[in-house]
């Protein structure tokens, strides 16, 4: 059996679930409606109850995209052992998706309690670049998972910049957060396949072990690098960089090396 038949059937339900609330909204003209008691409601409460609605049909929808995500990384996972991996290639405004990972994350945040950023300057937002935009999606959805799943308060951010390292010119994605952070002994495993480490206060979170292994390897094909830091009990950065051909309107990159 594919599992891609049934999560896509899902998601697509979803999405036509969304469609059509947002169609029954505008139809509606904020009308008051009785129950059956013959109480009117409040306009309020009719709003508060949709945008509930709204809010966990997004959060299925999402659910649905991570859980895709995972099976796409175990699946490129068997490709790369065997040889056979290949990404695709062109060009696409690097924003789109990066907003498309924050959307995923950003009523799971909410519910949790903690705050999600997006850091853009303006010189980055239409940004255009020549990679493989699922395969970096992947990527990211991989690191926002980690952040969220060790971050109990506090934030998480995503910020984008640019960068020059060794002359060459890189576009920045880094993903900042205030979790329980990595003893640096611990560091290195987390690169390795099926990498956990072991330590009291991550005794109640569970995960595959292979977000950041598949992460590096997908990066590695795209000619990049990527890197973590962490200091324990505050939080661990981890930073992408993707390697730029042009940078539109960019006379000078300033160096952070």
């Amino acid at each position: 059996m594919n599992f891609r038949t049934p999560l896509n059937a899902i998601m697509n339900s979803y999405r036509f679930i969304d469609s059509t609330f947002n169609d029954m909204m505008g139809n509606e003209n904020n009308m008051e409606r009785d129950d059956s008691f013959g109480t009117p409601r409040s306009k309020k409460t009719i709003a508060h109850n949709r945008q509930n609605m709204k809010k966990f049909i997004s959060m299925g929808s999402n659910s649905s995209v991570l859980l895709l995500s995972l099976i796409d990384d175990i699946l490129d996972l068997t490709k790369i052992e065997q040889g056979t991996f290949s990404v695709n290639m062109s060009d696409f405004i690097l924003i789109k998706v990066v907003k498309e990972c924050y959307d995923i994350f950003y009523f799971q945040c909410a519910l949790k309690k903690i705050k999600i950023e997006l850091v853009i300057p303006p010189d980055v937002e239409e940004l255009q670049i020549h990679s493989d935009s699922g395969r970096l999606k992947q990527v990211l959805l991989n690191l926002l998972s980690n952040s969220f799943k060790f971050t109990f308060q506090g934030h998480i951010k995503i910020i984008l910049s640019f960068r020059e390292k060794d002359q060459r010119r890189f576009i920045s994605i880094m993903i900042e957060d205030t979790g329980i952070g990595i003893k640096k002994e611990d560091q290195q495993k987390l690169f390795k396949l099926f990498g956990m480490i072991s330590d009291k206060k991550m005794s109640n979170v569970t995960g595959s072990g292979i977000g950041l292994n598949i992460s590096k390897k997908y990066v590695d094909h795209l000619n990049g690098e990527i890197t973590l830091e962490s200091k324990y009990e505050q939080g661990t950065t981890v930073e992408i960089l993707l390697p730029l051909k042009d940078l539109p309107n960019q006379e000078k990159i300033t160096s952070e090396d």
